[in-house]
């Protein structure tokens, strides 16, 4: 069956899509007939019994589904049937092909961490989550320039302060439709609190890039 059981279990960006058939999330265990010898799951990517039931199980994803499963030991699942009604189930570990891991921290935290990691020199996929008070301008691209030439690679960079700032709901008493591409802009560069040099540089280069778009939309006329 390839459904959600009540009670599953899943984790933060493990790969597991919510899964609706109709108004039901999920289906409990006593849907089950007790007929069953065995009852092979799908759809929940880690690993686990059904309500504690040895005889009810998702055998889990074999690989990793995204970095919420980072360290997790992968297995698959040998059923071995004696007689009837007599089954044995055997977890079989899978190797690890690929590490694959998640950094959490400041900017400069990570930029330790990952130093670390390129003088060990070892293959790994590194998802980094950002917890600086403040947006660090160019993060991805410094962070990525300090991994040049190894064998690891940052293949996702988030910020928790980015996220908590597209959760806010905008004001109710203005609309975009008010604001000059300009203002938009600068509002943009004090949400991340980007001052001086940097500010001016931003700027610059975003009033380059609208004035050529406007050319080229009147050169179209």
């Amino acid at each position: 069956g390839h459904l959600f059981a009540a009670g599953g279990i899943t984790r933060e960006d493990d790969g597991s899509r919510d899964l609706y058939l109709g108004t039901l999330a999920c289906v409990g265990a006593d849907a089950f007939p007790s007929c069953i010898d065995y009852l092979a799951l799908g759809h929940l990517h880690l690993p686990q019994r059904v309500c504690g039931n040895d005889r009810m199980r998702y055998s889990g994803a074999p690989l990793p589904m995204g970095f919420g499963e980072a360290g997790q030991t992968k297995s698959v699942l040998m059923i071995d049937v004696h007689d009837y009604r007599t089954i044995s189930v055997k977890e079989i570990p899978v190797p690890v092909f690929q590490n694959i891991t998640r950094l959490s921290g400041t900017h400069e935290e990570i930029i330790q961490e990952l130093a670390r990691m390129k003088m060990e020199y070892t293959p790994v996929l590194v998802e980094v989550v950002l917890e600086d008070s403040r947006i660090i301008p160019d993060a991805a691209e410094k962070i990525r320039a300090i991994i040049q030439g190894s064998p690891v690679e940052v293949l996702k960079v988030k910020s928790r302060q980015l996220s908590a700032q597209a959760m806010q709901p905008g004001s109710n008493e203005e609309s975009l439709a008010g604001l000059s591409p300009e203002e938009v802009f600068n509002r943009r560069l004090d949400a991340a609190e980007i001052e001086g040099n940097d500010r001016r540089e931003y700027l610059e280069s975003f009033l380059e890039i609208y004035k050529e778009l406007l050319e080229e939309d009147n050169n179209s006329e």
